[in-house]
């Protein structure tokens, strides 16, 4: 059973890569963004969160309408609707990705890399283990998908909606 957190001898100083194996640049960045403090690294989450849901909401509008354009309505509408049937499905992946993406994380500064081979190892392993769920979900929903959206064609010509 190890005493120590990975990367971190038993003196307790931490292992880094020497500041002569770094370029100028890697220091500058290194100095400026892993000062070590949580407050820094949740500030850092944070901005990279932030950037993602701007890039994404970036990305829709000059997206959406080009498909709507191209498509129309309709078929826009079941785009958006298969859409958000992925976004209800992805959660039987168990996201094993995100599991691992954390973990790397967490021990980013670890030389253990046969650790982090088991990690992605475990990770794989779990996506083969959720890959008969996903099947089945992702099969469900694909089965009922065009009965749902002749449904809501014949009630939107209808005057039902």
């Amino acid at each position: 059973m190890r005493t120590q957190p990975r990367g971190i001898p038993d003196d307790g100083s931490p292992t880094v890569e020497p500041p002569e194996h770094r370029s100028v640049l890697g220091r500058v960045i290194s100095r400026l963004i892993s000062d070590g403090s949580l407050t820094k690294k949740a500030s850092l989450n944070a901005a990279a969160s932030t950037a993602e849901q701007v890039a994404r909401i970036i990305a829709g509008l000059l997206i959406s309408p080009f498909l709507l354009t191209k498509l129309g309505d309709y078929l826009f509408g079941v785009w958006q609707f298969l859409q958000r049937l992925i976004g209800h499905a992805s959660p039987a992946s168990g996201r094993p990705g995100e599991a691992l993406k954390w973990t790397i994380a967490h021990e980013q500064r670890s030389t253990d890399y046969d650790f982090k081979r088991r990690q992605v190892g475990n990770a794989l392993a779990v996506s083969i283990l959720f890959l008969p769920i996903l099947a089945v979900i992702g099969g469900v929903l694909a089965w009922m998908a065009p009965v749902w959206l002749s449904k809501a064609r014949t009630s939107a010509t209808s005057g039902w909606a």
